[in-house]
């Protein structure tokens, strides 16, 4: 008998104005960079370690790649137009049927600047712009969203695991 295993990670964003009204919402599914899948089977399977605390970040809209690390994402730029001072946490909730996500304390960007936003990323630290640690995974809108100086995004993001 043949399971196939999936792990993968749905994104949903809201774009509020600065009066706290909703302009869009929209997401996409990512692609779990091999970085991440590693990370998985490490705390899972070898060493057991506590989860680290993770981070969202928001990139352009250029497709990611399994071979994609945070040291090195050729393709893609980080996008930083926002206030806040590090990278948002991914703060997860109960974990139950194979999944978790954030829906009870979602990342929260405040935007400083006019922007074009192709997507967003999970990674194991806070500093914006920053290289080193684990890119758990990254993925982009259908097509890149503008935002505004003073919007809000508010980003939900569902982990699941799921055999077939």
């Amino acid at each position: 008998m043949n399971h196939n295993v999936q792990i993968g990670q749905l994104y949903k964003v809201e774009c509020y104005d600065q009066n706290g009204q909703l302009k869009w919402e929209d997401g996409f599914e990512n692609i779990v960079v091999t970085t991440g899948r590693n990370q998985y089977l490490d705390a899972t399977l070898k060493t057991g370690s506590a989860s680290p605390t993770w981070f969202l970040g928001l990139k352009d809209s250029v497709a990611a790649v399994a071979a994609d690390t945070i040291e090195s994402h050729a393709g893609w730029a980080e996008l930083v137009p926002y206030s806040n001072a590090t990278r948002p946490a991914f703060t997860p909730g109960t974990i139950a049927a194979g999944s978790v996500d954030n829906s009870v304390s979602k990342a929260v960007f405040t935007l400083n600047a006019t922007a074009t936003v192709g997507g967003a990323f999970l990674v194991n630290n806070a500093t914006k712009l920053g290289t080193t640690g684990i890119l758990l995974g990254a993925g982009e809108f259908a097509q890149a969203r503008s935002v505004l100086s003073g919007d809000t995004l508010n980003v939900t993001v569902t982990c699941s695991i799921t055999s077939a």
